[in-house]
């Protein structure tokens, strides 16, 4: 009984240092020289035309060899990182919201289904964070490495018109 008591505990310290491994860690300092982020909310200007959060990420300079910026976790949602072309290095993440929805308009139970969706996302989401707080995902090699971005600021929401500026001719 004894001996069984023995491999039952030592089967129980294997699994449990194989599930601590397999968590996402945090860098403390990152390989990438990020510049300050920044988020903006927009409403679409027609009933049912959606809502969403855009986040700007910067780069102080381009990445450095055989790194590849992924994806980044943001306000209990995931989605890809793309690079947005222009004068500096910057990538953007879009996440959609379900305010101004047509399916959330449609729906007669819109707080039970949003109270539904945060504990999803509370069970799935790997990381604990503030709203100012986001983690991006890269690649260094075959390695995928995680670190944290503070301290990101909220610029006004953006509220597009319901309908194209009319144009006058001359």
């Amino acid at each position: 009984m004894k001996v069984f008591k023995i491999v039952l505990f030592g089967i129980g310290i294997l699994i449990g240092l194989t599930s601590c491994s397999s968590a996402q860690k945090l860098l403390k300092t990152s390989p990438i020289s990020f510049g300050d982020a920044y988020c903006q909310s927009w409403v679409a200007g027609i009933q049912g035309g959606g809502s969403g959060i855009n986040l700007f990420i910067p780069l102080r300079t381009e990445l450095p060899k055989g790194v590849q910026l992924d994806s980044v976790y943001f306000r209990g949602q995931v989605t890809n990182l793309k690079r947005i072309e222009g004068n500096e290095v910057m990538y953007a993440a879009y996440f959609r919201t379900e305010y101004n929805d047509l399916k959330s308009l449609e729906s007669n139970d819109i707080k039970e289904k949003k109270n539904h969706k945060s504990q999803m996302h509370n069970q799935e989401f790997p990381f604990e964070l503030e709203d100012t707080e986001c983690v991006v995902t890269f690649k260094k090699g075959i390695e995928t490495m995680y670190f944290k971005i503070e301290n990101i600021t909220q610029k006004p929401s953006e509220h597009y018109p319901s309908a194209p500026p009319n144009k006058q001719q001359d």
